[in-house]
């Protein structure tokens, strides 16, 4: 060992270096005395071990060297430099440890024979692989391999190619040994360093070393053939890999069936069309025929080239031939079926497939699924989901997604998200497709924005990361319910993230913001997308060219548009529609109908909207003479005129006295099938009323023009259609005080409502329930909410009789109920008394509405009123005995000012009764009504306010009158009484029963 037995001096230490090769580290190059090598231990060759000391002895120690010479020190001097060198010592002596014979006998599955043979198989790899870690390949690592006496052949090479080493390094160990005398490679160390240059994603030299092996070698095996064509596939190099498999067949190989199917799948990668004249080669060797791997590839490749029919055939192929169609084969056909439109022949598929035994899997299911959701046959991909349960499969993401999603589609809101829930149980966790599908669904069912934005937390807290389009679908949702700062914020959000900006999402918010008028603020976010992104898109454009041409700035809009072609960005349909649009608002017809046959000629397809903006230009400004032109071609190009076209041209001829055309066009419209819309009839209505002609009207009204003269006399007031104003949107406050606490009146409300409903409710008419269960908004909060249909057959006045049979009148009653606040709205349905006008189902006549706002409080009427509007005080100590308070009450009620409460002790309701009971409260109540009917709507909305008063005086009279029947009910007992109640008045009109909270609770148990 090294004499370090002299004093010591301490030297600074330094982190060490790489490891310097021999040919630049030499003991004798240091002036002093020479190092003198240590003692050689009797269990390792000195001369490995000489050469490890030196190459050890690092840049670091080398340093310390120079310096204990420079210092006059000897090496000893430095206690540093001592322990590396023992400590150097003693890795050596461990790395090249040889063990004794017995030692050798115990570990290698070898005979003493053997190993006295060949002593390089001791510890072989081990050793050799530390040599070429510290040494890589070069001199050093040659000499060391001369000094462990290890022979190279083909086995050595393959060692060290399977060894831990740098790629580099087998690189040039394996170049090295190809110039050795005596030695050559073969297929099988081409291929050893070829899977390690593909390990390594070196593709540049592993395609030089598969070249230089199909140069080299004579005759190659068919599996490393196909072996070399999956790796040229891996990498993406398919060119490549067809080259190579087309010079080696023949001449160097013959392929097999595996070795065309390796091609197949590499030409999977979009060379579909090379697919066939493989396939075509494969059938002309001879002895290779295709097999299960084959048709399935080929089956998918034809499907990809959208070539369904041959991929039939060769389905049809394989089972003559005897094969047995794989899960993967009969999912691939499915999806060939549903492209085909040919549903009932994918079923048959599905069932043949069952029959031989061929269990589907889940994207067998989950193909079935889609693409009976495609077909609009949503039932049947329920049933086909509830076939999986009861099979024992377990549905993926994949399949949840869309079932969600298609579900969506078809507007079946609840049940997709009713498959949300269910992914819980089922342990199939949502991504972020899933939640993006739900997320749209809630916003498409109108569903709390409290629901949104929990299911958006949930969504975080679960791990899963947003994406760019969840934003999207936020910030549209978002719009869309008016909720424009919420959406802001949200795209703030969106950019600290770091998505990049979304077209989609700026779009949403410039529409909105336009819709809102903030016409600064779109322009700014506009701007801000085209400095972030360096242009918008072409929809983005649009939706800021519609907006400058309703306010107005058509320059501007103009501008925008000449921008968009100076960018390249083309103008598409919807910038063109917009441009026109704010022409023709402008009053720039002529222009705008130029700029339609200019698009035409830039290669854009004009669309229905399109023509439809022209004609509308043409319709008011042009007269009917250049709108019916319009008209005409439209119906003789490609382009069929829709109701909005229909109605367009309607409204002009009506407005230019031509009601005799009118009248023609609508029976056209009638023999077309399309539907009077409020358009229609208002168009209608106001030509009607401008002429005092009779037969104008039986013109246009009919087979109703006969019933309607048959009763002219009722209806004398028509003639003052021209002069009466068009009655609508009416507001009028109404305040009715109670002898009950707010609590209490509560309760009495509602049974009142119960037992009056009993009473006018019979086998021919009433009212029915539609629904009753609770509900939660923004607006009201959490409630309950119910939904019933009035049949109020008998309670028609006369004078409306005279218009339609008396059993037509059917009113529709919608209650959000969130006490002391409530919400009631009534309209009018299809069918009623008020669609006489040619057709039943004219959905003009359905826009009524009445609607009653209720706040409840604890005074005595006196509170400010807010709005100025006309206010009525209502006393229901009051008789009233006008008509509809008959047709209400019928003429009997209690008188309140000599009723007393037997279980409260409250009455007679005297004069200034209000001032003196206690306790007393309030029910505020704003009524709207909307009668929009042209001639007689003033009337009815005089008659439609006439009777809710009424109801109102009655209903409330019969609360207090009631009261001993349901004084000192809880809230859960008279729900209780409600649903009984509902239940019976549904029988009695012998309706289904009601939907209610319970029920919805037992159908997804």
């Amino acid at each position: 060992m090294i004499d370090c037995t002299m004093a010591h001096c301490e030297l600074p230490c330094e982190p060490p270096l790489s490891v310097l090769p021999l040919s630049d580290w030499r003991l004798s190059e240091f002036e002093g005395p020479e190092l003198e090598p240590p003692p050689t231990p009797q269990y390792y060759r000195a001369e490995v071990f000489v050469l490890y000391l030196e190459t050890f002895l690092n840049a670091e120690m080398k340093k310390l060297v120079v310096g204990s010479f420079t210092l006059k020190r000897t090496i000893s001097t430095s206690t540093h430099l001592c322990e590396r060198v023992k400590q150097t010592e003693n890795e050596i002596v461990q790395m090249f440890y040889l063990p004794t014979v017995r030692d050798s006998m115990q570990s290698l599955p070898m005979n003493g024979k053997l190993l006295r043979k060949d002593p390089s198989v001791r510890k072989l790899d081990e050793r050799f692989t530390r040599i070429l870690k510290i040494f890589k390949w070069g001199p050093d690592a040659e000499k060391a391999m001369e000094v462990l006496k290890l022979r190279l052949d083909h086995r050595l090479v393959l060692e060290v190619l399977k060894i831990d080493v740098e790629v580099s390094v087998k690189v040039q160990f394996f170049k090295w040994a190809a110039k050795r005398r005596n030695f050559q490679h073969d297929p099988t160390t081409y291929m050893a360093l070829i899977r390690c240059l593909d390990e390594a994603r070196l593709f540049g030299e592993m395609w030089q070393t598969i070249q230089e092996m199909v140069r080299a070698i004579s005759i190659l095996d068919p599996a490393q053939l196909s072996e070399i064509v999956s790796i040229l596939g891996k990498a993406k190099m398919v060119n490549k890999a067809l080259s190579i498999f087309y010079q080696v067949k023949g001449r160097k190989c013959k392929p097999t069936t595996n070795t065309y199917n390796s091609m197949i799948l590499v030409l999977m990668q979009g060379h579909h069309e090379k697919i066939h004249e493989l396939y075509n080669e494969m059938c002309n060797e001879g002895d290779c025929f295709p097999d299960t791997v084959s048709y399935n590839a080929l089956i998918l490749a034809f499907k990809k080239l959208g070539r369904y029919d041959f991929a039939i055939r060769l389905f049809d192929e394989m089972k003559e031939n005897g094969l047995q169609p794989t899960a993967k084969i009969f999912t691939n056909l499915l999806e060939v079926h549903f492209k085909l439109g040919k549903v009932e022949k994918a079923l048959d598929l599905f069932r043949e497939m069952k029959e031989r035994g061929c269990c589907p899997t889940v994207f067998t299911y989950t193909e079935l699924i889609k693409g009976l959701g495609s077909a609009g046959r949503i039932d049947d991909a329920y049933n086909i989901y509830k076939n999986l349960l009861r099979d024992g499969c377990k549905p993926d993401v994949v399949l949840m997604n869309n079932l969600i999603n298609i579900f969506s589609k078809a507007g079946r809101l609840e049940d997709a998200l009713r498959f949300f829930e269910e992914m819980e149980s089922l342990r199939c966790i949502p991504t972020v497709v899933t939640y993006n599908s739900v997320l749209k669904a809630l916003f498409e069912l109108k569903a709390p924005i409290s629901e949104v934005s929990v299911l958006f937390e949930k969504m975080k807290a679960n791990g899963v990361a947003s994406s760019s389009f969840t934003y999207s679908i936020l910030i549209d949702g978002y719009c869309k319910r008016g909720r424009l700062e919420k959406a802001l914020l949200l795209l703030e959000e969106m950019d600290e993230k770091g998505f990049p900006p979304c077209p989609a999402a700026y779009c949403s918010l410039i529409n909105s913001l336009g819709k809102a008028k903030r016409y600064e603020a779109a322009n700014e976010l506009f701007l801000e997308l085209k400095e972030n992104c360096g242009r918008s898109s072409a929809r983005v454009y649009a939706v800021m060219i519609k907006h400058f041409g309703k306010c107005g700035l058509l320059n501007e809009a103009l501008d925008l548009f000449n921008e968009m072609k100076r960018l390249g960005c083309d103008p598409d349909v919807y910038a063109y529609n917009a441009l026109m649009s704010g022409m023709v608002r402008a009053g720039m017809v002529d222009e705008a109908h130029s700029l339609l046959k200019t698009m035409e000629e830039n290669g854009c397809i004009p669309d229905l909207n399109s023509h439809n903006i022209i004609l509308n230009g043409l319709a008011k400004t042009g007269g009917p003479k250049r709108a019916m032109e319009m008209f005409t071609k439209m119906k003789h190009s490609k382009i069929e005129p829709d109701a909005v076209s229909y109605n367009t041209v309607l409204g002009c001829l009506s407005r230019a006295g031509l009601l005799e055309d009118a009248a023609r066009l609508m029976k056209e419209m009638n023999l077309i099938g399309f539907e009077y819309d409020e358009i229609s009839y208002s168009s209608i209505l106001e030509a009607v009323g401008k002429t005092r002609t009779w037969y104008h009207v039986s013109t246009f009204l009919g087979e109703r023009a006969l019933f309607l003269e048959s009763n002219r006399n009722s209806f004398a007031w028509i003639d003052e259609w021209e002069v009466e104003p068009f009655v609508s949107n009416m507001n009028i406050a109404r305040r009715i005080v109670m002898p009950l606490s707010v609590e209490e009146y509560q309760i009495a409300q509602m049974y009142m409502v119960m037992k009056m409903q009993q009473q006018n409710t019979s086998g021919r008419e009433g009212v029915e329930v539609l629904e009753n269960k609770s509900f939660e908004d923004d607006v009201f909060g959490k409630g309950q909410y119910t939904s019933k249909v009035y049949h109020l057959q008998s309670k028609v006045p006369t004078w409306l009789t005279t218009f339609a049979p008396a059993d037509a009148l059917i009113m529709k009653e919608e209650a959000w109920n969130a006490y002391p606040r409530c919400k009631t709205g009534w309209k009018i349905l299809h069918g009623s008394i008020l669609t006489f006008f040619a057709f039943p189902q004219c959905p003009y006549f359905t826009k009524f509405r009445l609607t009653i706002e209720t706040v409840h409080k604890a005074d005595n009427g006196l509170s400010e009123n807010l709005a100025a509007r006309q206010v009525e005080h209502i006393d229901i100590a009051t008789l009233s005995t006008d008509y509809w308070s008959y047709m209400v009450g019928g003429g009997s009620g209690v008188d309140l000012s000599k009723f007393k409460s037997a279980r409260t002790g409250r009455g007679p309701l005297l004069e200034g009764w209000q001032n003196k009971c206690n306790p007393v409260m309030t029910a505020y109540k704003l009524v709207t009504v909307d009668v929009p009917y042209w001639g007689f709507g003033y009337r009815l909305e005089q008659a439609l306010l006439a009777g809710e008063r009424a109801l109102f005086l009655e209903s409330n009279r019969n609360s207090f009158a009631w009261i001993d029947e349901c004084y000192g009910m809880t809230m859960q007992h008279i729900r209780e009484l409600e649903q009984e109640s509902d239940s019976l008045l549904n029988e009695k009109l012998s309706k289904p029963t009601l939907m209610t909270n319970v029920e919805e609770f037992d159908d997804d148990r």
